[in-house]
């Protein structure tokens, strides 16, 4: 059977690794090159001053003794360097050789002579490419001028930028590897943060979510734990909503499932058809609480699930969403004869929220109010436009103690001598959704008359 391992990629070592020795690798080529033509152009310019020096020195001697018997020194010297032979060259107007090399080639025809001015040229003696530097000079018989010409062998210049360039490669040799150990070593200590990081996170346990040390982190390695961080705090509301919530099914499923059974088992057992119908009624009255009860825990659980995570933010239009509420309850309110009025603003009122939670919201506070007044009593739901817009849910039946009202919001938690029958989760569901919408949620007391109101205040814009 094929391996469903996934495969890794490669690590992040090795990738800025790539991303820095790559460009080091072809900078090698390039140094070498760049040094090469540099040290062309240095050598061209060095050896060309001294190549008009010497043509220069050679003229100057070639103006006073050209036609005298006695042998030139700067050209012997020049022609006769055992070393750095140089070819030198003094000929006439005409094109006769006084001194010096005969194969040395004339400047081109067209180019006029003028004295003293010290031009250059390349050309080839005796199959050797050289460097000419030339001059026209006065002749001391008072003739025409006479043209002077020094020739540079060009393996003097190329031997030299070769010497230059293998140095360079030399160093560069060198340089290289030490660079490419520094760069390793670098990004080695470099991600040694990250290392750690991975350490810690593997020597946690599989349920630790506990938030990750950042504190000694680089910047970029805290940011990443920032956000690690933060996707912690988002697993662990869940997992902390998925204890509670079964928790909550657990203990509260437990009861109404004994009832059933109990009253099943009272059925089995005979009795008369009076007993077993009666039996049936409570049976279908506890499946009727029993389906309020799971209906209930699974809007606390989408309760919840929104704020470990983020709500869907939309405009919600309070006025037709408190009328479908109403509208929904209409029928249950009629079964025990209370009246139901919805009094909704003249104007749109919006809010920002998610619809789905919001209904729910609502739903809990307007079948609380019908369960808790008496038959023939009044419920009343209201939107008021305002800065902070509000919605009130209005009841006549016996009110809320000064010491429960801030209980009555948590989970389970029913007062106690009232005749409603209830799993005490609807209000603590409208006060987790008000958190999640950043609104609040107070229930008062109807000045002068029996019931209560809630109030739920949306925060401003």
């Amino acid at each position: 059977m094929a391996s469903t391992t996934p495969q890794r990629g490669r690590g992040l070592f090795f990738r800025i690794l790539d991303r820095m020795l790559v460009p080091l690798v072809l900078v090698w080529p390039a140094t070498v090159a760049v040094t090469y033509f540099a040290a062309s152009a240095i050598a061209d310019g060095t050896f060309d001053t001294e190549l008009r020096d010497i043509t220069r020195a050679v003229g100057v001697e070639a103006s006073n003794d050209a036609r005298s018997s006695r042998p030139l020194s700067v050209l012997s010297a020049l022609r006769n360097d055992p070393v750095e032979r140089m070819y030198a060259q003094i000929a006439t107007f005409e094109g006769g050789v006084l001194a010096g090399d005969v194969a040395m080639p004339r400047p081109p025809a067209a180019e006029a002579p003028e004295l003293g001015a010290i031009r250059t040229r390349d050309a080839t003696v005796d199959k050797h490419r050289v460097r000419m530097g030339y001059t026209w000079v006065e002749d001391p018989a008072g003739g025409k001028p006479l043209l002077v010409q020094v020739g540079d062998p060009l393996e003097r210049r190329h031997l030299l930028v070769g010497k230059v360039t293998a140095l360079v490669i030399a160093i560069v040799t060198f340089i290289v590897p030490v660079m490419v150990a520094l760069v390793w070593y670098g990004v080695w200590r470099g991600l040694q943060p990250v290392r750690e990081l991975r350490g810690h996170i593997e020597a946690r346990s599989a349920d630790d979510v506990s938030a990750l040390p950042s504190e000694d982190a680089p910047a970029e390695v805290a940011t990443l734990v920032v956000s690690l961080n933060e996707q912690l705090d988002r697993v662990r509301r869940q997992l902390d909503a998925q204890r509670r919530f079964i928790a909550d099914a657990a203990h509260q499923l437990r009861t109404p499932l004994a009832g059933l059974k109990a009253q099943a088992d009272a059925a089995l057992r005979g009795g008369t058809l009076e007993e077993a119908r009666a039996r049936l009624e409570r049976i279908e009255e506890s499946a009727d609480r029993l389906s309020r009860l799971v209906t209930q825990l699974l809007s606390l659980a989408r309760a919840d699930d929104a704020l470990a995570r983020t709500p869907p933010r939309e405009t919600v239009e309070l006025n037709a969403l408190l009328r479908e509420v109403c509208g929904a309850a209409a029928e249950q309110a009629m079964a025990r004869q209370i009246s139901l009025g919805y009094d909704a603003a003249k104007r749109p009122v919006e809010v920002q929220g998610s619809p789905l939670l919001l209904r729910e919201l609502f739903a809990n506070l307007v079948d609380n109010a019908i369960r808790y007044s008496p038959e023939g009593g009044d419920v009343a739901v209201r939107v008021v436009p305002s800065l902070e817009p509000q919605v009130t849910v209005e009841d006549t039946g016996e009110g809320v103690p000064a010491e429960e009202r801030e209980r009555i919001f948590e989970r389970f938690h029913r007062v106690l001598g009232t005749a409603a029958t209830g799993s005490g989760l609807g209000l603590a569901i409208v006060r987790t959704i008000a958190g999640l919408h950043r609104a609040t949620v107070r229930v008062e007391t109807r000045a002068g008359e029996a019931g209560s109101r809630f109030v739920v205040t949306f925060p401003a814009g």
